[in-house]
């Protein structure tokens, strides 16, 4: 590709090689991996608990079958015998599931806890999978470690996770920095706003800019607002009139967010939290999983479309979602397009790493 946009094919694109080995965690179906890709790094593997997202990922990446890991963290980063090409990594990335620390999830009521989770269907305690990454990045020692989770890992009790993130990278023989990123300034038609937490290995240091032993990376996007009126093409579904959710939509107006405050307004109470409007001179709020029942058009009563969602999401048009619409996949993913930005700074500011 000559220029990244929101708005690409996967054939499309140009994906240069060479200037760096990745491995993917938690996967996700693709989405980090093509924003590697598109900075001209190789990912050569995967480890996806999903059955479904390993065969989304393998369908459309095609990595060799012997760094192909469909199986629990837990289970993979205690093999007792890995692939050589994992410890010569340039970047050990991973996206740990993040409904333990989500505003609009269970947070502390599910923390300590095991239970079975929507991704492959496999009982794990979800707030324990980012100290198992660490713990992989410890055995492997990549040169650098990146992963991410959602904002409300800053957000009150969950503090404590954060620090303790930041302090077993350390411990695992790294330098960690922390990023608070938003989607919409890098490039991707959505308020996404997430942690980053970015690790280079301690012995590493010497070889980038950096002050008191600190590695210096610039990660600061101030690109435009894409909103949904410049992707949008009004082909989504439309709300079934006969249910409550398309009620409440009628009694919208100007201004409004939430259902929820629809019916605070009209003295009524029970949730609906999650269902939200989107406008046409607006950036759209952050795709889930289940974006096709809680995000609603302002002006017209009708859904997201499958093309709508996958330009809000920055992912290729031709994305092959075996069989399935790509909802469950975006909504789990990083934009490729916040990848690409972060790698690309990358490269760009440490090169020494890659040299």
């Amino acid at each position: 590709m000559s220029r990244v946009t929101y708005d690409w094919t996967l054939a499309g694109a140009t994906f240069a090689k060479n200037r760096g080995r990745v491995f993917s965690c938690f996967s996700g179906g693709g989405g980090s991996t093509m924003g590697y890709k598109l900075a001209g790094l190789d990912v050569i593997g995967y480890n996806e608990v999903d059955p479904y997202m390993a065969r989304c990922y393998e369908t459309n990446h095609k990595p060799a079958g012997h760094l192909c890991f469909q199986e629990p963290i837990q289970e993979f980063r205690r093999r007792e015998v890995l692939p050589e090409e994992l410890y010569q990594l340039d970047i050990l990335d991973g996206s740990p599931p993040c409904t333990s620390f989500s505003m609009a999830g269970i947070r502390e009521r599910g923390w300590g806890k095991e239970r079975k989770a929507r991704e492959g269907g496999v009982s794990q305690v979800l707030d324990t999978l980012f100290f198992e990454f660490i713990a992989l990045a410890e055995r492997l020692q990549p040169k650098i470690v990146i992963a991410e989770n959602v904002a409300g890992l800053r957000s009150g009790a969950a503090n404590k996770y954060a620090e303790a993130i930041l302090t077993k990278l350390g411990e695992a023989g790294y330098v960690p920095l922390e990023f608070k990123l938003n989607a919409r300034r890098m490039g991707v038609p959505q308020m996404r706003e997430r942690i980053f937490f970015i690790a280079l290995r301690r012995d590493l240091v010497a070889s980038v800019p950096n002050v008191g032993c600190r590695p210096l990376l610039d990660l600061t996007f101030d690109g435009e607002d894409i909103t949904y009126g410049m992707i949008a093409d009004y082909e989504g579904r439309l709300m079934d009139t006969t249910t409550k959710s398309y009620k409440i939509w009628c009694r919208k107006r100007w201004g409004d967010r939430k259902f929820s405050q629809i019916l605070e307004r009209d003295g009524e109470s029970g949730g609906w939290y999650s269902h939200q409007f989107i406008y046409a001179h607006k950036v759209p709020y952050t795709i889930t999983a289940n974006v096709r029942h809680t995000l609603h058009l302002y002006d017209q009563p009708r859904h997201l479309s499958d093309t709508e969602l996958l330009k809000i999401s920055s992912w290729p048009r031709d994305y092959d979602f075996c069989g399935r619409r790509p909802d469950y996949v975006l909504g789990m993913s990083v934009p490729p397009l916040m990848i690409y930005g972060i790698a690309s700074r990358i490269l760009e500011q440490w090169s020494g790493v890659f040299g």
